[in-house]
């Protein structure tokens, strides 16, 4: 059994629920739906819909990591792939794709991506990475 800190949870969400968060962007779509319901009881997560606002939250807090779930309102999951690691190059990016979508997963893998996961089978996975982020200060898998 691992470790508990002084407020009675992991040492990794006591020091999550003190940082900036952790940013999911993606319009509201069942991907992303699965993607808020795998980081259930993961404080400090920041959900955004629009290019500008997910880059803004990517690159003025010092999130622990970004996860890319879908498409956005006003612009493409791909081009704020490239805008946030162009702009912040150590932090952990996770790419989601859809199973079995090879092209989204090498360009998300090209774009800069520190991890793609694919949905579903691979959801308990991002949250490990999640939480590894977090323990490691920004820095991936």
């Amino acid at each position: 059994m691992g470790s508990i800190g002084s407020t009675g949870e992991p040492p990794a969400l006591e020091r999550l629920a003190r940082s900036p968060g952790i940013v999911v962007a993606g319009v509201k779509s069942p991907r992303t739906h699965a993607v808020l319901s795998a980081l259930a009881g993961v404080p400090n997560v920041v959900w955004q819909t629009s290019h500008d606002a997910a880059l803004h939250c990517a690159t003025t807090g010092d999130p622990a990591c970004i996860i890319i779930a879908d498409e956005l309102d006003s612009g493409h999951a791909l081009d704020l792939l490239i805008c946030v690691r162009q702009r912040e190059p150590a932090v952990a990016i996770y790419f989601v794709t859809d199973a079995g979508n090879i092209g989204d997963a090498v360009a998300g893998m090209r774009g800069g991506a520190t991890t793609v996961v694919e949905t579903p089978q691979s959801l308990q996975l991002l949250r490990h990475y999640v939480l590894g982020a977090v323990r490691q200060g920004r820095s991936g898998p």
